[in-house]
């Protein structure tokens, strides 16, 4: 802007020095460059810029000379001597022109100063964008390394849990660092862990059930060709035995007249069951009066106390050999600890499995022992013993050895049917066939011939032992 005006100033310069006789014309072509010199002016100074405090000075000498300037361009046409005009409208475009100089050289520093600035502060942002770009770049290769190592440790992750799905429980994962990676890690290792764990408790619980199975069925097995309750009854004891820790089991049956509970196993040492049996009846026993399974723990005492196991063992379980809702016997098992969940199975399971056996065995041994027994008190009848004395005659014949019997007969035994009724008759008769069952020898036969009468075969037996085996005989019989 400042070179234009410069040019304006030229043109009105050259005019005014090539004036001549058409003054006219002069002023005119004057004033056309003094219009282009306006408008270049009002640019430069009035550019809505607004004027800064370091031009102040120059742009008011603009404004005075310019004023001038248009002051003297109006006298000019008027004027009588035009070659003073034009000497005082050249020294006015002079001042104009040395004021536009002025302002042209600040306003020039000026701008150069801020190119100045402007070049620093490019050069500052210059570096500030290249320390950006740098950092920028470090970032991206930080970010890069941590990714990648972030990526490594994740197919790390992610093999290891398919090792784990593939059944390998044993792997571990080696956690990297302190961050969540790591946590994730151990995490995995935890859970890798919990899971082998299980599988170990797994295969554990199902080997203890494939050798539960194994020991069932074997027990099964050997029960189904017992030849007899008692050879069953010795079965199922030793079954329990092995497969309860610590454990006393005693089976106890129901006698033919099921007025009495008898132990067909033997006691274990310490034991009072025996001597609890003497007086016992059936329903002493709660299990069998109740036809469920009794429980006594020292740990919780029951709310009744079975007369017949009660404080036998610290903990006692007594279940009932049920068949068709009849209670033939019972099994009692003695241990120091609770039972665990797979002994109180084992226990409950056999005895259920047991019980049927059992029942067939005692119905055929009642049914081959029904013709040659009397069915009150268990002893021969009349036609066994009768068979039996000859054979045992002919034997003695044969061997010349001795045979002694002893003929028995009850006292005053209508007097107790007619007091207390035939059926304290009936035990009566039956207390008395167990006396001479459990009193006499295998060899020996013991038989009832008659209402009250009974008879007693002694093979290989002088008579003189004969009378020791009355004595004792009646002596029993005089304490029931």
């Amino acid at each position: 802007m400042v070179a234009d005006t410069a040019a304006d100033f030229e043109q009105v310069s050259a005019r005014l020095r090539a004036r001549g006789a058409d003054v006219p014309r002069h002023i005119a072509a004057v004033a056309d460059s003094g219009r282009r010199l306006a408008n270049d002016f009002a640019k430069a100074v009035s550019g809505g810029n607004g004027v800064k405090a370091s031009e102040r000075a120059n742009v008011d000498r603009l404004n005075v000379a310019y004023r001038d300037y248009l002051i003297v361009r109006r006298k000019v046409a008027g004027a009588v001597n035009r070659d003073a005009a034009f000497h005082r409208l050249e020294a006015a475009v002079a001042e104009l022109q040395q004021a536009v100089s002025s302002y042209g050289a600040t306003h020039y520093a000026e701008a150069q100063a801020g190119l100045s600035a402007l070049r620093r502060n490019s050069r500052a942002r210059t570096r500030v964008l290249i320390a950006a770009v740098v950092i920028a770049l470090l970032c991206l290769v930080a970010v890069s390394v941590v990714l990648s190592g972030f990526a490594r440790r994740v197919r790390e992750y992610v093999a290891f849990t398919a090792r784990v799905a593939g059944g390998d429980l044993e792997a571990r994962v080696v956690p990297h660092g302190g961050d969540e990676l790591a946590a994730l890690a151990g995490g995995l290792n935890g859970m890798a862990e919990k899971l082998r764990e299980a599988a170990e408790d797994r295969a554990r619980r199902e080997g203890q059930e494939h050798d539960y199975r194994e020991s069932q069925r074997e027990f099964v097995d050997r029960l189904q060709v017992s030849g007899s309750v008692a050879e069953a009854h010795v079965l199922l004891k030793a079954h329990l035995e092995r497969s309860v820790p610590a454990g006393g089991v005693v089976v106890l049956n129901r006698n033919n007249s099921n007025d009495r509970l008898e132990p067909s196993t033997s006691i274990p040492d310490g034991w009072t069951l025996a001597e609890r049996l003497t007086t016992a009846t059936p329903r002493s026993c709660l299990t069998v009066r109740l036809a469920q399974t009794h429980a006594e723990r020292v740990s919780r005492p029951p709310l009744v106390a079975c007369e017949v196991c009660g404080a036998l063992a610290p903990n006692t379980t007594c279940t009932p050999l049920l068949v068709g809702g009849e209670v033939i016997g019972s099994v009692l098992v003695g241990h120091p600890d609770p039972l665990d969940p797979v002994s109180d199975r084992c226990v409950a399971e056999t005895v259920s499995q047991s019980a049927p056996v059992l029942a067939n065995l005692r119905n055929l041994a009642l049914d081959e022992a029904r013709p040659a027994t009397d069915a009150l008190t268990g002893l021969s009848n009349r036609r066994a013993f009768h068979d039996t004395l000859l054979r045992m005659l002919a034997h003695a014949g044969r061997t010349l050895s001795p045979l002694s019997v002893i003929a028995l007969d009850l006292d005053h035994f209508k007097a107790i049917n007619d007091t207390y009724g035939h059926s304290h008759g009936d035990a009566v008769l039956a207390a008395v066939g167990d006396v001479l069952s459990d009193s006499i020898r295998v060899s020996d036969l013991a038989g009832r011939t008659g209402g009250e009468e009974f008879v007693v075969l002694l093979p290989d037996t002088t008579s003189e032992g004969a009378i020791d085996v009355a004595e004792k005989l009646r002596h029993q019989i005089m304490r029931q």
